[in-house]
């Protein structure tokens, strides 16, 4: 990213985060690594600043969110709240049926979400049978003849003419 102090803030600030790492990779470049903690590697973000990089348009090899996880509903609302407190633009709280979450767009354009272990894809299958069959929420179940048109089967390479 060409400006990566709103991102940096927008971690340390809202997420907790702290920088573990900063890094000059060239005169221009610079990465951060930030932590939840400084224990474990499993909670990093890595930011690279880069002034020559343009923004970035959804598409394949782009990112389209980086999610962060809670346990349960009463952890996301506490989000919802601080996040509100804060004045930050989100979401609010999105009920996806299989888990809840919370949208947050930093200035860079990067989406940030935070979403709800619970309660889960086994909600509405066992798990020996998961990927068998498409499973939709029951707010999508009257799109099902639409979206499965659009399917390619998972060995399909995509390739843009």
């Amino acid at each position: 990213m060409r400006n990566e102090k709103p991102t940096l803030k927008l971690l340390t600030t809202v997420f907790g985060m702290h920088v573990v790492h900063e890094e000059t990779v060239d005169e221009k470049k610079t990465l951060y690594r930030l932590a939840m903690s400084s224990e474990q590697t499993t909670d990093e973000v890595h930011v690279i600043r880069d002034p020559a990089l343009h923004f970035q348009r959804p598409g394949r090899g782009g990112v389209h969110h980086v999610a962060f996880r809670v346990k349960n509903r009463e952890e996301l609302l506490n989000w919802v709240d601080n996040v509100n407190e804060l004045g930050i633009p989100n979401s609010g709280f999105v009920d996806r049926y299989y888990f809840q979450s919370l949208y947050v767009r930093d200035p860079n354009g990067i989406l940030f979400e935070i979403a709800t272990d619970e309660p889960g894809f086994l909600i509405d299958e066992a798990e020996h049978r998961l990927g068998e069959s498409l499973s939709l929420p029951p707010f999508l179940e009257n799109k099902r003849d639409q979206i499965e048109a659009k399917l390619l089967p998972l060995n399909t390479t995509w390739h843009k003419e």
